[in-house]
């Protein structure tokens, strides 16, 4: 499949709209993990982008889904797009100017893997404290795993600095008390319209009565989104929810834990558990590259 450079679009766009916006400007943010994109260089902090290069080869991008460097370039690009339609709109923020800040949360020292997800907390929360101190600053957009993002997102709500997730599914993001500034796009894996609702109407679809569900242990929203939400909502089910009685009255769920740092041994433990319980199919709660293992 031929793969559109989203820079193309970028390019078409720009000049159909004009408008004089001059007057005052304010700044928004975004936080990824720029220290593995090749065109971006960062401050001697390392927490601040001072130049990014838009036009990259995509042979030299990870766009598989799962790499660090991917995400935050195409994530960038739609920003820049995103920033460019409202500059560009006399009707948006009229007389206002947006300039994209972007923000480091990766440490760059301590590039293991482009798919590493958990050794990065301690650096965020410094660049956090690093955005505290922009004073033109209005909003921030994250596209942090929900680990990183835990006190990242706290931080930003004693700056008060409205902070918009992109990807973020863990639960505890929807306790307002220590989010207070902080939103997502999607509805994270809460309650009847969260993902389990999806997965119990799949798996209706194709008269499943017997499903695994394996657990990344070391990762939030795989640990915390399975048992606080998905298993819980597929026991209300079992105990005869109104709408949906009688349909999962023979649900089993074989719940069996993955550690990150032994994947290949976690993995034959899994499915063994799995095959021994006469389980079909397998719900992976983690979309990391270790479900390609099992």
């Amino acid at each position: 499949m031929k793969i559109v450079n989203p820079l193309l679009f970028f390019t078409l766009y720009s000049g159909l709209i004009t408008a004089m916006k001059n007057q005052s400007y304010i700044e928004l943010g975004v936080i990824n993990s720029y220290s593995y994109v090749d065109g971006a260089q960062l401050d001697a902090s390392g927490s601040i982008v001072t130049s990014f290069q838009s036009s990259l080869k995509l042979a030299n991008i990870d766009i598989s889904g799962y790499g660090n460097d991917g995400g935050t370039y195409f994530t960038d690009l739609m920003m820049q797009i995103a920033v460019k339609m409202i500059n560009e709109n006399p009707y948006i923020l009229p007389n206002t100017t947006v300039i994209l800040r972007r923000f480091n949360d990766m440490d760059p020292t301590r590039h293991i893997s482009n798919n590493v997800s958990t050794v990065t907390t301690g650096f965020a929360t410094i660049t956090a404290m690093e955005i505290g101190k922009q004073k033109d600053l209005f909003g921030l957009v994250s596209a942090e795993y929900s680990s990183v993002l835990n006190y990242v997102g706290e931080l930003t709500s004693v700056y008060k600095i409205p902070t918009c997730g992109l990807s973020q599914l863990s639960p505890r993001f929807s306790d307002k008390n220590l989010y207070p500034y902080f939103f997502r796009m999607i509805s994270g894996m809460t309650g009847s319209r969260g993902l389990g609702n999806n997965y119990v109407k799949l798996f209706r679809s194709w008269n499943v009565n017997r499903v695994g569900i394996i657990v990344q242990q070391d990762v939030t929203y795989s640990y915390l989104g399975t048992y606080l939400l998905l298993i819980p909502f597929i026991h209300r089910l079992q105990s005869g929810d109104r709408h949906e009685k009688g349909v999962f009255n023979e649900w089993d769920s074989v719940t069996s834990r993955m550690q990150w740092s032994n994947r290949a041994q976690s993995s034959r433990h899994c499915m063994d558990r799995n095959m021994s319980k006469n389980s079909r199919y397998a719900l992976h709660c983690y979309p990391g590259e270790s479900r390609f293992r099992i």
